[in-house]
């Protein structure tokens, strides 16, 4: 290789290596104040996206323990009226629950450990909440549906609203509501 060739082999604005090498440290400083201002703005974006799939899981959840307990009353099983019961737990009266529930006697509110253990109870997740102010029943708590017609006792229908902990449920976001109608219908709203 001749000299004159071997100096248009280098680069005319290489930097020095010892100099130029690396980021300095205002290019760092403004990468990770940008990833921070990202990870800030997309946290709420999460909790609410996160918040809302506990409400609709849960929804859906109440839908299925609702359907179940009108086919077993349906199927006559055990001899029984069937129904959903609603509320708090006895040892923990933030949690809400709700339970599959064979009518026979008085139903007792069950504590924690023994809504855990039982397949048919759900302890609702600590941000969602339950609402059965409008439930035309006596008891506000308790759906029952009659054997082999599977339809609700007279004056047990009504709303049940489904809710995020903190806010009023005015947003379509904040709050789904599965009504019972006299027919037996179970619908989402």
């Amino acid at each position: 290789m001749t000299r004159r060739m071997k100096r248009f082999t280098h680069a005319p604005f290489a930097r020095n290596s010892k100099k130029g090498a690396g980021f300095t440290f205002i290019e760092i400083l403004v990468a990770v104040t940008v990833l921070i201002l990202l990870a800030v703005l997309a946290v709420p974006f999460y909790l609410n996206f996160y918040h809302f799939q506990q409400l609709d899981s849960t929804a859906n959840e109440i839908i299925q323990t609702l359907r179940k307990a009108q086919a077993e009353s349906l199927a006559g099983k055990d001899n029984s009226n069937w129904g959903v019961y609603f509320g708090t737990l006895a040892t923990a009266p933030d949690k809400h629950f709700f339970d599959l529930w064979k009518e026979e006697g008085i139903y007792n509110k069950p504590n924690e450990s023994d809504c855990k253990s039982d397949i048919n109870c759900y302890i609702l997740p600590s941000k969602i909440e339950l609402d059965t102010n409008g439930l035309d029943s006596v008891e506000k708590d308790l759906i029952i549906f009659v054997k082999l017609t599977g339809v609700p006792k007279p004056n047990n229908t009504g709303d049940i609203e489904i809710k995020i902990k903190g806010t009023d449920g005015s947003s379509d976001r904040d709050s789904i509501t599965v009504n019972i109608n006299s027919l037996g219908r179970i619908e989402r709203k």
